[in-house]
């Protein structure tokens, strides 16, 4: 058993006395919504939030991206190893 929608259930019931669950799934468990809709799992509570969670991005180390910076033409961050083709 893994992930909030096996956990959340079990902590509602009281069959966990607390679980280590993402704060979104949470909200989205208590309310019924997105990957509980139509579940909702009123008999719990968040009670803290332990740490965030950075996101890191990780490639080969034959990779040629480099670093993660904005595209020159528009402005969107992309990574800096693609090749970009000059369209005007």
């Amino acid at each position: 058993m893994s992930g909030s929608s096996a956990y959340a259930p079990l902590v509602n019931r009281g069959e966990v006395e607390f679980g280590l669950l993402n704060a979104l799934d949470v909200v989205n468990a208590y309310t019924g919504v997105d990957n509980f809709k139509d579940r909702k799992n009123t008999d719990m509570r968040l009670v803290g939030v332990m740490f965030a969670l950075p996101i890191g991005i990780a490639v080969p180390n034959d990779c040629l991206i480099r670093d993660h910076r904005p595209h020159p033409r528009d402005g969107v961050q992309r990574f800096s190893g693609e090749q970009h083709e000059n369209t005007g």
